[in-house]
């Protein structure tokens, strides 16, 4: 004789299938929005794959062994490689992107650049030191749209897609939303050495004005600089470069001056970086303090300059780097 299953024992069984059954389908709806989300663009990741592309292009007409500047947004709107190389008589390129897709993945894109013999100029912006290691929005959003092998090679990433960008792939790929616009950036404007030629100060206009007035100090973030990840990404590539023949040096990120960076932890802040370039043997162009200007140097934010201060910055990094190149060219 059957004995009959025990009512509970059904519902839990019922219970179990459908909680699985929930369990996959929310996956796979998720594996199809992350999939759809390749080749779908944000704005800010549109303009950066035009400054990879354009500079790919602009690299083939630049002469070996030369000077490639990495950085964020601060070095291509802040430094002039046409002037450094006019000076210096070194083929110099900008490689300056956006601060947003984080130091270790413009180390990794700045591999791409640089050849033995060559010579790295790191200027990376202030929040770049204290990154914590969670993949910013604009990377995420980066490669997804322009880079879906990093996202083969770092897979973790999957899992840091944020839902809005994830309902804006979504309606980027149904067309239902533009990618046209760049936030008023464009990659087209960049001129032989790779610097920009779009933050001209007879150009500035309401829009620049009032982001100019909203302006706040870099912001300090809790016990970063305990146990700072970015020294050490930042360690292994410059153990890379040694290990493919290019040299290192280094200088600070031009930006707006606040007096708040008198106190005690900024000035610690400062001091780490200098102590890291110092143990890691890498020549340190200037102070913090040379390359922080007053509001009437800068464009449109605290990183970004008009030509006119971009001139001053340079002839000012030039006048530091000079001693620093005879004296590599001296070891050679």
């Amino acid at each position: 004789m059957t004995q009959a299953t025990h009512p509970d024992r059904l519902n839990y069984r019922r219970y179990l299938k459908s909680t699985l059954i929930g369990f996959l389908s929310c996956w796979l709806i998720f594996g199809m929005a992350a999939i759809a989300q390749i080749g779908s663009s944000t704005p800010a990741a549109t303009w950066i794959a035009g400054l990879y592309a354009t500079r790919h292009r602009l690299m083939d007409s630049v002469e070996s062994p030369k000077m490639v500047i990495m950085a964020g947004s601060s070095a291509l709107f802040g430094i002039s490689a046409a002037t450094i190389q006019q000076e210096t008589k070194v083929p110099t390129f900008n490689l300056g992107t956006h601060a947003g897709l984080g130091v270790d993945y413009l180390l990794h894109r700045t591999k791409e650049f640089v050849k033995p013999g060559d010579t790295v100029l790191l200027a990376p912006e202030y929040e770049l030191y204290m990154a914590d290691y969670k993949r910013s929005n604009t990377l995420v959003g980066y490669v997804f749209g322009h880079d879906p092998g990093y996202i083969l090679s770092h897979p973790k990433v999957l899992l840091e897609l944020p839902l809005e960008r994830m309902i804006y792939g979504v309606g980027v790929k149904l067309r239902l939303l533009p990618t046209i616009d760049t936030n008023g950036y464009h990659a087209e404007e960049l001129n032989q050495n790779g610097d920009t030629t779009a933050n001209q100060k007879s150009q500035i206009g309401e829009v620049q004005l009032n982001k100019l007035k909203d302006l706040r100090p870099i912001p300090l973030k809790a016990n970063i600089l305990e146990n700072p990840a970015a020294f050490e990404k930042i360690a292994k590539f410059i153990e890379w470069c040694r290990s493919n023949n290019v040299k290192v040096m280094a200088t600070w990120p031009n930006t707006l001056w606040f007096d708040v960076y008198q106190q005690a932890s900024y000035q610690r802040l400062f001091h780490d970086i200098q102590t890291f370039y110092a143990k890691n043997n890498v020549s340190l162009a200037g102070k913090s303090r040379q390359f922080m200007y007053d509001k009437s140097y800068f464009y449109d934010t605290i990183y970004h300059l008009h030509d006119q201060a971009v001139t001053t910055r340079t002839q000012e990094l030039v006048s530091l780097l000079k001693p620093l190149i005879a004296d590599s060219k001296s070891k050679t």
